[in-house]
């Protein structure tokens, strides 16, 4: 990852690149959307040819879109989590309650 576009997605609040693992995964993703791009030019349009230093916007765009999309699935991994723990926990609740009627 470029990095002016690191130090600017920082600036915004962002932390997520701080993992290698995940610049790593993010750059690879961003290396697929422009090869996908460019093969996808026809004719006069071939001049619209992207490269990774091509367009610090198309980065901006791409590395924000990808953070939003993690967070959002790990919102929702979180979410459903929270959910199954709840449950989990009325269950606990009536063996809890169980107990202590049979004990008293």
């Amino acid at each position: 990852m470029d990095k002016e576009l690191k130090e600017k997605l920082k600036k915004s609040g962002s932390n997520l690149y701080d993992k290698e693992w995940i610049e790593k995964v993010a750059d690879e993703g961003f290396d697929d959307f422009i090869r996908i791009f460019n093969e996808s030019l026809q004719g006069s349009e071939k001049k619209l040819h992207l490269t990774r230093e091509c367009d610090f916007r198309f980065g901006l765009l791409y590395y924000g879109a990808f953070e939003h999309a993690i967070n959002m699935i790990l919102h929702q991994v979180l979410d459903d989590t929270t959910t199954d723990i709840e449950f989990l926990l009325g269950e606990l609740n009536k063996v809890t309650a169980t107990i202590k009627k049979k004990k008293d």
